[in-house]
């Protein structure tokens, strides 16, 4: 958590480049997990999460008809924003 974006780019790139779809996607676990790593590194550290596929597992799932599972689901992902937003994290969904 010490280099910037550039110093890493080309690393970065070559991991993305290999990632492939295998399963259920956890992007709440994964998102609370990026924002705690990147609360750790330098004022204005970016969250970028790539994923392929609805939140499906975990806390933050959106696969349910349930009304009172949206509900908080809804709530977890404010709650993760507004964490973000008072630690000066930038955060981005890409969505491939």
């Amino acid at each position: 958590m010490t280099k910037t974006i550039s110093e890493t780019s080309q690393a970065l790139t070559d991991k993305l480049m290999k990632i492939e779809e295998t399963g259920p996607t956890a992007l709440g676990p994964a998102l609370i997990a990026s924002i705690g790593l990147a609360s750790g590194g330098k004022p204005g550290s970016k969250v970028i999460i790539c994923t392929d596929g609805l939140s499906n597992v975990g806390i933050g799932s959106l696969d349910t008809k349930n009304e009172a599972e949206l509900l908080l689901a809804d709530g977890f992902y404010t709650q993760a924003g507004s964490i973000a937003k008072e630690k000066g994290i930038g955060v981005s969904v890409i969505s491939i």
